[in-house]
């Protein structure tokens, strides 16, 4: 186009660097939005007109405070510190990246007792996705059991749901905790008055995966007590 040397406007000013097709701009914050601008010039023709301004922005800086919000035995949620100037963000999920708008993300469908890695970026309005975070690694817990009774007039017998992971129960009998350990599925809670009301939670423990979180709050109630002849007095 005859040009011989190159102007181009940045935020310091105008520069001029010769026949070069390319300039670098440097010491710029990070996740920062600028402007340029060109023109050409021979020593016939003088100056050309400005062309247009060119728009972009460095890319993000890694973003802040990664860490796990809240573990299940089948979700994992992630925070981190918010970039105001993100348009969305990409998180890496055992080496897959997905999509998500805010400063968080729940990661679902995940199995009991299983470990996960995650890393995120920002992405601009551009489309240019910023430097990565540290990684980290949460691990599921495990389900929580459940359980069930049988009874009789002065002991209540749960059934413990065998739950795959898990090395031990911890079981709440009227407020007083117990530990089990996970080859025994039942819990006897003995020498209880007759047709008396109780009541149980029960959590999972592995060394895996820490520990479940405590299921509702079960009720039982104990047996009337048996009578052998008319004049017995049932306790």
């Amino acid at each position: 186009n005859g040009a011989t040397s190159y102007e181009i406007e940045t935020s310091n000013g105008v520069s001029n660097v010769g026949s070069s097709l390319t300039a670098i701009q440097k010491n710029l914050a990070s996740g920062t939005k600028y402007k340029y601008r060109i023109r050409s010039h021979n020593p016939i023709g003088g100056y050309s007109n400005w062309s247009e301004y060119a728009y972009t922005r460095t890319l993000f800086s890694a973003p802040h405070n990664l860490y796990v919000n809240k573990i299940q035995s089948r979700s994992i949620e992630l925070s981190w510190s918010i970039n105001w100037s993100a348009s969305y963000y990409q998180i890496e999920i055992d080496g897959t990246i997905v999509r998500s708008i805010g400063s968080s993300y729940k990661d679902t469908k995940l199995y009991p007792c299983s470990q996960h890695k995650y890393r995120v970026r920002a992405v601009d309005e551009y489309d240019q996705p910023g430097e990565w975070s540290s990684s980290i690694i949460a691990i599921t817990c495990p389900d929580v059991p459940s359980i069930s009774c049988s009874s009789s007039s002065n002991f209540i017998k749960l059934n413990i749901s065998k739950i795959a992971g898990a090395d031990s129960y911890e079981i709440i009998a009227d407020g007083k905790y117990y530990s089990s350990s996970a080859s025994i599925s039942e819990f006897y809670h003995n020498n209880l008055p007759a047709n008396s009301s109780h009541s149980y939670q029960i959590r999972a423990y592995s060394r895996i995966g820490g520990w479940s979180d405590w299921s509702y709050v079960y009720y039982y109630k104990t047996d009337l007590s048996i009578c052998y002849n008319e004049w017995e007095i049932c306790a």
